[in-house]
């Protein structure tokens, strides 16, 4: 199974789509971004919307780059790690509750794997974007 296939669209918009890769079919992110107090649902749901419609955001409160490849988007507490590709393309990886100052190396290797994992299944599969 390819890139591709494990691509879940969450937000389609003007300036960029949102997908969520999720190879192993169990529905972790989707689950994590349902399970947030309403509130902060709202909040996200917002800020990805918005960046859908308007492009990355400038605001490094809202978005920033962690490391090569690797972006978060922030909201308050919760961090959705992310990365980009075909220039309009938003994938989400993996999101988690900050409780510390430091970011734990734990989630931002989660990311940088899924997106390894992602980049390498699609080598070879026709870019359909």
């Amino acid at each position: 199974m390819g890139g591709l296939d494990n691509l879940d669209l969450l937000i389609k918009g003007t300036a960029f789509d949102i997908y969520i890769f999720d190879p192993e079919k169990k529905g972790k992110f989707r689950k994590f971004i349902e399970k947030l107090p309403k509130t902060d649902y709202n909040k996200v749901n917002k800020l990805l919307k918005d960046t859908t419609e308007r492009g990355l955001l400038k605001n490094t409160e809202k978005f920033k780059k962690l490391e090569t490849g690797i972006y978060e988007f922030k909201s308050y507490q919760i961090r959705i790690f992310c990365f980009l590709d075909n220039g309009r393309i938003i994938i989400l990886t993996n999101g988690f509750i900050k409780k510390s100052q430091k970011t734990p190396s734990k989630e931002i290797k989660i990311a940088r794997d899924l997106m390894n994992n992602y980049f390498q299944s699609k080598k070879g599969e026709k870019n359909e974007y």
